[in-house]
């Protein structure tokens, strides 16, 4: 854990795109499991377009950041990605709003707003 900006241990999930890092010299266990990964991809080594010095770069100042992200997708096709997901996601809790909210006991008070209990 590094200590941010905030003032106490925050963590930052880094989602790397496709990166112009080598995989030669990789552990020999790992060699069917990693040709299977890279023959899905149709770049190699040398060919992606993430900038690997710029990921950890960009890594580093959102650790500096008045707020570090807790996800930060690294490159176009990672942001796609994320927000393709995060899309899929809205759409399917959207689609069960009403029965998804329906769980609570009759008696159930309500409860406060999630804007309360965001950081400020």
């Amino acid at each position: 854990m590094i200590k941010t900006k905030q003032d106490h241990p925050r963590g930052c999930s880094a989602d790397p795109g496709l990166g112009n890092t080598s995989t030669s010299g990789q552990i020999a266990d790992y060699d069917a499991t990693l040709e299977a990964l890279r023959s899905m991809f149709v770049v190699g080594d040398g060919g992606a377009p993430g900038d690997p010095a710029k990921g950890v770069a960009t890594v580093l100042a959102a650790l500096a950041a008045e707020h570090t992200p807790l996800r930060l997708p690294l490159g176009s096709d990672a942001v796609d990605v994320v927000l393709q997901h995060a899309e899929a996601v809205r759409s399917e809790v959207k689609q069960w709003e009403q029965t998804a909210r329906a769980t609570a006991f009759d008696d159930a008070p309500d409860l406060p707003s999630w804007e309360m209990w965001k950081p400020q």
